[in-house]
């Protein structure tokens, strides 16, 4: 989903407002990297001032360096100190080929350019992980050029597309199906539906949209921070229960975290940054 959506909002958002290559880096640099240095950082101080909080856990330097970076899996061969951060080398790469294609003059060689390079990086790292970026630009391209569909046929899209990802199960897990298939597939179509179905317009589940951001690298703390709590206090507590705290825990934390750093920090940088 959140490969496919990425594909999605980059072709849609530029084919209505393009940016020569440059502002597209630099917008996107401004939007994605001072917050996860932050919490990069946090991570790397609570580790110098509290090793014991990690288990067996050793920043390296090469390691440190790599995950601020966003270059972790290439030079120490394993995910980032933000653990999710995987997701967000993915993406750098993806933005770095989808700049590129800025460059052309007409979309359809933009897309087409994009295709035949994450096909190629697909290939060479024997994961065609990065084709979901591509997925979500087909949408895109389909909806800015294509008669609309209606909101009906878009919800049943949509439910196709949760159906089909629900009705994998273990025996096609144990196939070793690549997850393109298991999961890009699925996210492909209810993204499409999604696109399409009638919107709701609710402002707190807008707001959770702006901070997701922030709620999604700060889980990496949070998450930890409610176990290990529960762990100490001894507390005999349902699984369900402690997931769920997990949950309003990291919602709380990403919230704030958002309101008062992410949000202030990210329009501060547009404004000096960003033409």
């Amino acid at each position: 989903m959140f490969f496919v959506i990425s594909g999605f909002v980059m072709l849609y958002t530029q084919m209505q407002a393009k940016k020569i290559t440059k502002q597209f880096y630099v917008s996107r640099l401004v939007r994605i990297v001072p917050i996860y240095w932050f919490v990069t950082s946090l991570i790397v101080v609570i580790y110098l001032v509290a090793p014991q909080a990690f288990n067996k856990t050793v920043a390296t330097p090469s390691w440190t360096i790599s995950s601020y970076l966003f270059l972790s899996s290439i030079v120490s061969h394993k995910p980032p100190l933000i653990f999710i951060g995987w997701t967000l080398e993915w993406e750098m790469l993806f933005y770095l080929v989808f700049g590129i294609s800025l460059l052309f003059s007409t979309w359809y060689r933009s897309i087409l350019f994009v295709f035949v390079v994450l096909s190629a990086i697909g290939t060479s790292f024997g994961n065609p992980i990065v084709l979901e970026f591509f997925a979500g630009m087909l949408i895109a391209a389909y909806a800015l050029r294509r008669k609309p569909l209606s909101h009906k046929k878009g919800l049943i899209l949509l439910i196709f597309g949760v159906l089909l990802f629900a009705s994998i199960n273990d025996a096609a897990m144990e196939l070793s199906l690549n997850r393109v298939i298991t999961s890009g597939i699925p996210a492909f179509f209810i993204v499409l539906g999604a696109v399409y179905a009638k919107q709701i317009n609710n402002r707190f589940l807008t707001y959770l949209g702006h901070a997701s951001y922030s709620i999604y690298l700060v889980q990496v703390l949070t998450i930890p921070a409610v176990f290990k709590l529960a762990s100490s206090l001894s507390l005999d507590i349902n699984s369900d229960l402690l997931s769920t705290l997990c949950l309003i825990t990291t919602v709380v934390a990403g919230v704030l975290m958002y309101s008062l750093l992410e949000k202030p920090m990210t329009v501060f940088l547009q404004k000096r940054f960003v033409k």
